[in-house]
């Protein structure tokens, strides 16, 4: 299987050799699995606004409100379009 990625910040090299390992680590660091391609987990940002200790751009920019948000992905491992800023999962080409 391919090694993996977090994409945006966290940049988190992960090389896994089935599917379970690799849901196990999702289920670890806070993702809610549904189904095998799918994924909710609530935003570093959510927290930090319900304890008042600031929000995201989101909610500067776009009037979102942090405490409202979540990172939601129906293509948990499919998606390979890299965006600078993307939480999910991500193949890599070559290991880094």
């Amino acid at each position: 299987m391919l090694p993996f990625k977090i994409g945006g910040f966290a940049n988190i090299i992960m090389e896994t050799t089935s599917s379970g390992q690799l849901f196990q680590r999702l289920r670890k660091q806070g993702y809610h699995l549904v189904g095998k391609h799918s994924a909710v987990k609530a935003c570093k940002w959510a927290g930090c606004a319900l304890r008042r200790e600031g929000k995201c751009y989101k909610h500067a920019f776009y009037g979102i409100e942090s405490h409202r948000c979540v990172q939601c992905t129906p293509a948990l491992q499919f998606c390979t379009l890299s965006c600078r800023f993307c939480w999910r999962m991500m193949p890599e080409i070559s290991k880094r």
